[in-house]
């Protein structure tokens, strides 16, 4: 499977709080780096997917791959209980066909402000 297939799989994952196939594609020493949160283990992100209280999807993606490393540029959509769009950028890297490491930028004050803190509410990052 591509990296590129790999990246879907987990955007779709996030978005869904798809835990199992979080488990199956996140690296066993998966970091994630955003602006309001961070984690450093595949445990510590899948608990800040499942303690998300809002709903998500991701619209109008491009993506740029070079070797081990994937850069996707996309629309969060967040769509309930309050409603936003979110252009954001996420640098996703790959090792033996896992996300080993993720960093994502995105503009805080388009975030819902009701839904800031109502994920990971502690940055370990």
């Amino acid at each position: 499977m591509s990296n590129l297939e790999i990246a879907k799989k987990v955007c779709i994952a996030w978005c869904t709080k798809d835990i199992t196939t979080l488990q199956e594609y996140l690296h066993d020493n998966y970091e994630f780096t955003g602006p309001m949160t961070g984690t450093k283990t595949k445990e510590q992100s899948i608990e800040c997917v499942q303690s998300c209280n809002f709903e998500s999807s991701i619209e109008n993606c491009e993506v740029i791959e070079q070797n081990n490393k994937l850069v996707h540029a996309f629309d969060m959509v967040i769509t309930a209980p309050l409603q936003s769009r979110i252009p954001t950028v996420e640098i996703m890297e790959f090792e033996n066909g896992k996300v080993i490491k993720s960093r994502m930028f995105f503009d805080t004050a388009l975030f819902p402000q009701a839904e800031k803190g109502s994920c990971c509410d502690t940055n370990v990052a």
